[in-house]
């Protein structure tokens, strides 16, 4: 009891929450060492009890806050009840978000129903995660944790759902035991309602199946490049704009472009969400006309139509991503050496310190290679020109960049050197 604030202690529901996730944690690490069967069948009583307990005092239940000024409660508080604003969404919102079939309506129409797990599947860049980014940014004020958990690896999927640890103030904190963090976040998320889990990039329902609370006391989503995905979440399917969305994202992306060269730009590179993205993009940045970028494009000898398949999308956003980096390398040379660089990277997150500071090495040491770049003005100019034509996205100091777009660098790059 003693490393319960005075406040808590008032409150029968908070104790009892804090000693059974201490209880919880130590008996799985005490189960997972020595393998006896007692030990998990006294975890399962004590869960039975729990839930019984809580089921019958939720109703006279005092919720309290913990004072940010006060470090020793801070510190020291197993439990804060009720948490607010927690939130880690990795991207800035997307202002020209389009909802492409009502997606975002059946979402926002099923979560704000009941608590289920909900999945949006579609191949790379039709804006899965923008439909799950934009659900979350609407609901900032709803939920009182909001949680992106990256997927496309273990590693980034166990260090993005254990970080939470960190913000639940749970009685474990400096254990290295990964399992048993994982374990105790689902424990606290049976115990509490009002959170939203976003699993972005899932890749087979297997992988994130032990981060799955056992009850659904909030709400999950997830999405998939898997279309087949095995899971008894409802599938949202997205899929390329029809044609008058994607004249309406263009005219709302593009300064001054009317529906008539809407139209046509959507007509000669077809409707995949991350090509009229990057063709919208380098129109602003440029400055050039309608006419002179489908010129450009004509030059490529794109056939326009076959592209709307979105299996076969990727060619046509080559030739895309090659009319913006001819465009970049007149403008800004090093824009070019990093995006060439990044492009072998992982899409996921790349630190711009770290970035920074190994070019600056690099040239530090006089190598006479073009990326050495020891200025971070030029830096820092090369990445907001690459962010101007939404080859990147940087948002708190971290870089990332679509995997379609990583393809087409490196297919275009070499022959543009």
């Amino acid at each position: 009891m003693r490393y319960l604030s005075q406040d808590a202690t008032q409150d029968p529901i908070r104790v009892y929450t804090a000693i059974y996730t201490t209880m919880i944690t130590l008996l799985l690490l005490v189960e997972r060492e020595i393998g006896d069967r007692r030990i998990s069948q006294i975890r399962k009583l004590i869960e039975e009890v729990t839930s019984k307990i809580l089921k019958e005092k939720n109703s006279n239940r005092i919720d309290y806050q913990l004072h940010s000024n006060d470090k020793e409660i801070n510190e020291n508080a197993l439990v804060t009840i009720p948490y607010r604003n927690i939130y880690n969404l990795p991207y800035q919102r997307n202002l020209f978000f389009i909802d492409k079939g009502n997606s975002l309506d059946e979402l926002c129409a099923a979560l704000d129903k009941s608590n289920e797990i909900r999945a949006i599947v579609g191949s790379c860049g039709m804006g899965k995660t923008q439909v799950a980014l934009e659900y979350a940014y609407t609901r900032l004020n709803k939920y009182n944790i909001i949680w992106w958990i990256r997927c496309s690896n273990h590693s980034l999927l166990e260090n993005d759902y254990n970080k939470l640890i960190e913000l639940l103030n749970l009685p474990i904190k400096g254990l290295r035991d990964s399992t048993a963090i994982t374990d105790a976040i689902r424990f606290w998320l049976d115990l509490n309602s009002n959170w939203l889990l976003i699993f972005d990039d899932v890749q087979n329902i297997e992988d994130i199946i032990g981060y799955i609370p056992t009850k659904l006391n909030g709400k999950i989503i997830i999405t998939s490049q898997n279309q087949y995905i095995q899971t008894n979440a409802k599938l949202h399917h997205v899929k390329i704009f029809n044609r008058t969305e994607a004249v309406n994202y263009l005219i709302k992306q593009v300064n001054g472009l009317d529906k008539n060269d809407a139209t046509k730009l959507v007509i000669m590179i077809g409707r995949h969400p991350l090509s009229l993205e990057l063709a919208g993009s380098c129109l602003n940045a440029t400055g050039i006309s309608i006419n002179e970028y489908l010129d450009s494009i004509e030059k490529l000898k794109i056939n326009v139509f076959k592209f709307n398949n979105p299996s076969i999308c990727t060619k046509a956003l080559m030739f895309i991503v090659e009319i913006s980096l001819k465009s970049i390398r007149n403008e800004n040379p090093a824009s070019m050496n990093i995006i060439n660089l990044i492009s072998f990277f992982s899409s996921e997150k790349i630190s711009q310190s770290i970035l920074s500071q190994g070019l600056k090495e690099l040239a530090e040491r006089s190598y006479s290679i073009p990326i050495a770049i020891g200025d971070e003005k030029e830096l820092d100019s090369a990445l907001k020109t690459l962010e101007r034509y939404s080859l990147i996205d940087i948002f708190k100091g971290e870089i990332r960049i679509q995997k379609l777009i990583q393809y087409a660098v490196r297919g275009s790059v070499p022959a543009l050197l």
